[in-house]
């Protein structure tokens, strides 16, 4: 709504006003009064009338006067002790006890209104003389308070009238009351309240009541400091823009829009909370005495003990000292697991996964699994027992039987030291035996060498070079070697020596008898015996 001009704003005192319900009496134009010597005549009045009058200095007397009478007063009453008037503004209001005819409400469920007539004599002064006259000046039938002293009502039901007197229908008159006795909690205290409405409209729904301060309200309720302009809410020393004291300080945010919400942001001496009051759930809680820097939220990430976090996530420790994270119920007695920097228990510049101890668990278990694409890869098992080429299937809890164990080849390094391939004819297809010319052929290519890998010069070692092997035991890509596989070649060439071997042993044999039944015979015939 567009502000009125100051020329069409009147501010309206209304020093004594009666309520019906608890509502504010409606406020109409002051009408000309009479003044002969101290004597002050108001027009006839049809409704019974309180009157009320002050003196500039604050001083007031009220009288009533019934239906059909001329009210009147003696401004002689408000005279100082020595009986000398006080020049300057008397202030007065007219207000009809009983309308019915009143003018339209200002408050639902309100049966009539009181009309209230107001102005000011001047004693002593010219109302059009500024200099003699400094409190008030007159345009047309209102009066413009424009004075720096103290207003004073002491009425049944004071308020101050903020009267918008721009033209009706232009749309922009709204005025503004601030009255005492308000009732509007319902509890029947004399509230006070600051509300507005619509000159133009005859309906209630145009009244705004946007300021309530209940009776009874504690002090400092709402304090502003001068210098600062700090709000204080409880307190009279409020030390940053807002200042909230009470035993459990809060704010309550109400969405009223749409689907209705309700957040509240409060602390006690134990916790500092944000609660989802519709939803009734803590998301978010501050403990009390909580360290420094506990959670930062800075443009290149969040950090943890750190006001400078070096990534999106920096947990801050000291380069001696153990600081960890971790997922579980329990992160120091189990079950858990943990990760972080082990400055302290394993030295600087270290870092350590750990899975917690707990009662509950079933072997392999407590263990840590590594998993990609949703299938397990690797498991450390409870006694640090790794398996590795696990079944494919999530979940698996196989239990590792050697300190490295390929699940579903079964190779394994022992305890020994041993590595044991995998050899299943299960694991295996195309199964055909080796030639002996293919095992003599590779066997005659194989050149073995000696030589030392280049990071280690001093240990010399004997063996072949992967990319002059032969074709028949070199691998794919000739930069590895299977010894199994030269093991192989080896061993049918044994085996066709061997089998060599079995046959000239078995010709010597048969040689050897032949030549001992010769020798027998040739003995015998020596000796005069006869052949067989």
């Amino acid at each position: 709504m567009p502000r009125p001009s100051l020329a069409a704003l009147s501010l309206v005192i209304l020093l004594s006003a009666t309520t019906v319900n608890g509502q504010p009496p409606a406020v109409v134009t002051a009408k000309s009064h009479t003044l002969i010597g101290d004597q002050v005549w108001w027009p006839v009045q049809e409704e019974r009338t309180l009157l009320r009058i002050s003196n500039p200095s604050g001083l007031s007397i009220s009288r009533t006067f019934e239906a059909g009478e001329r009210p009147s007063v003696s401004l002689a009453e408000l005279a100082h002790r020595n009986g000398v008037l006080e020049p300057g503004a008397y202030k007065y209001s007219l207000v009809n006890l009983e309308v019915d005819d009143a003018p339209a409400t200002l408050l639902p469920n309100a049966p009539r209104r009181h009309r209230a007539l107001f102005g000011a004599v001047h004693w002593g002064t010219s109302p059009s003389d500024e200099r003699a006259a400094p409190r008030a000046r007159r345009t047309t039938d209102d009066w413009h308070v424009r004075t720096s002293a103290a207003l004073s009502d002491q009425s049944a039901s004071p308020f101050l009238h903020l009267e918008d007197t721009t033209p009706e229908g232009s749309g922009t008159e709204t005025d503004w009351v601030l009255q005492t006795d308000f009732g509007l909690a319902g509890d029947g205290d004399s509230d006070f309240a600051i509300y507005s409405f619509d000159q133009d409209s005859g309906s209630s729904d145009n009244l705004l009541i946007p300021f309530v301060i209940e009776n009874d309200a504690p002090n400092n309720s709402l304090y502003v400091e001068a210098s600062t302009g700090q709000v204080g809410l409880g307190t009279n020393d409020p030390q940053s823009a807002l200042h909230i004291v009470s035993q459990t300080p809060g704010i309550q945010l109400d969405d009223t829009f749409d689907f209705p919400y309700s957040w509240r942001l409060g602390g006690d001496d134990f916790t500092f909370d944000i609660v989802d009051r519709t939803a009734n759930k803590l998301p978010f809680r501050i403990r009390a005495n909580t360290p420094t820097h506990t959670l930062v939220l800075a443009p290149n990430g969040v950090g943890l003990g750190t006001t400078s976090p070096q990534g999106n996530l920096h947990i801050f420790g000291e380069e001696n000292a153990d600081v960890f994270s971790g997922v579980g119920p329990d992160l120091v007695s189990g079950p858990a697991f943990n990760f972080g920097y082990s400055g302290s228990s394993f030295g600087v510049g270290s870092g350590f996964f750990n899975v917690r101890p707990t009662s509950g668990a079933v072997a392999p278990n407590p263990a840590l699994y590594f998993a990609t694409r949703n299938v397990e890869r690797m498991v450390i098992d409870r006694s640090g027992q790794i398996a590795i080429d696990m079944d494919q299937s999530f979940g698996n809890t196989f239990d590792p039987e050697h300190p490295l164990h390929a699940q579903l080849s079964g190779a394994h390094l022992s305890s020994g030291g041993v590595w044991t391939n995998a050899s299943s004819r299960a694991l295996k297809e195309n199964v055909r035996s080796l030639s002996l010319t293919a095992a003599l052929r590779a066997l005659s290519a194989l050149e073995p060498v000696t030589y030392n890998y280049r990071a280690l010069p001093g240990d010399p070692q004997v063996g072949f070079i992967a990319e002059d092997v032969p074709e028949l035991v070199a691998t794919p890509d000739r930069r590895t070697l299977a010894h199994g596989e030269i093991v192989g070649v080896l061993t049918r060439v044994v085996q066709e020596l061997q089998r060599q071997l079995e046959a000239q042993t078995a010709e010597l044999v048969v040689e050897r008898s032949a030549r001992r039944e010769l020798l027998r015979r040739i003995e015998r015939l020596e000796n005069g015996g006869e052949l067989p």
